[in-house]
């Protein structure tokens, strides 16, 4: 479930993601834990000296859950990423 709002100026966004444990499996296959994914992200644009620039500032996976894909060939192995925050500035010219 996500939400989005935004103007001339702003962007926000929020986004949850909930995954059921998978323990109908096959011969050889392991069962899959569910997680809880949480990310939001705010973004600010303007005009810098005729540059379009926009400030970000974006969270994901913020409720650190262990996250593996069921259909991904390496879950057991490696799962994807945890919590990450980014922080940038991006200029258009």
């Amino acid at each position: 479930m996500g939400l989005r709002w935004s103007d001339e100026v702003w962007t926000l966004t929020a986004n949850y993601l909930h995954v059921d444990a998978q323990n109908s499996v096959a011969d050889f296959e392991l069962p899959t834990q569910g997680y809880e994914d949480l990310s939001f992200g705010v973004s600010r644009y303007m005009t810098l000296n005729n540059y379009e620039v926009q400030l970000f500032l974006n969270g994901r996976n913020l409720t650190d859950d262990e996250q593996r894909h069921h259909a991904s060939f390496v879950k057991d192995f490696a799962p994807a990423p945890g919590r990450a925050i980014e922080a940038g500035i991006r200029m258009s010219f």
